[in-house]
């Protein structure tokens, strides 16, 4: 698999829309984009650092990391990966290169939010070393019912 990483441009921006779209329901994502939302999206990932996955020419997933609100070496992130393309790897060569990324910017650590409704997510952080520190418990109402809010965290550096 020859995957190759570059950064979000004008180009591949609508198809980094089309897989959040894909893959960030409600199962995953408190606040999914509506249709309607392409702007709010292109407005909110101005603000961070992309990195697009590209396989074949084929836009296959993006993570996009953002500063945190309260910390100038702290920063957070969202990953997504084509549904077609989940459980090849990618989703943890984007955050490796993240890391990499961070560590040369004097980034310290990386948090994280996850849903309780995803288990596929949860193990996958924690897989790559990611540690759960807040639980806030009915933190969100979806689909008829409470759903909590995990907090995670990496240190880098």
């Amino acid at each position: 698999m020859k995957l190759r990483f570059q950064k979000l441009t004008t180009q591949n921006i609508r198809a980094v829309w089309q897989i959040s779209r894909e893959v960030m329901t409600l199962t995953e994502d408190p606040y999914p984009y509506s249709s309607t939302d392409y702007d709010k999206f292109v407005e909110k990932v101005s603000h961070g650092t992309a990195i697009v996955a590209n396989l074949k020419n084929l836009v296959v997933g993006a993570l996009i990391y953002y500063p945190s609100y309260n910390s100038k070496d702290v920063i957070e992130f969202e990953v997504f990966i084509s549904k077609k393309y989940q459980r090849l790897g990618i989703g943890q060569k984007l955050i490796t290169q993240m890391i990499n990324d961070a560590s040369t910017h004097n980034i310290k650590r990386i948090n994280l939010d996850v849903l309780s409704t995803n288990p596929v997510a949860i193990k996958f952080y924690e897989n790559l070393g990611f540690t759960r520190f807040v639980t806030e418990k009915n933190r969100f109402f979806i689909n008829n019912r409470y759903v909590n809010n995990y907090k995670y965290f990496k240190i880098i550096n």
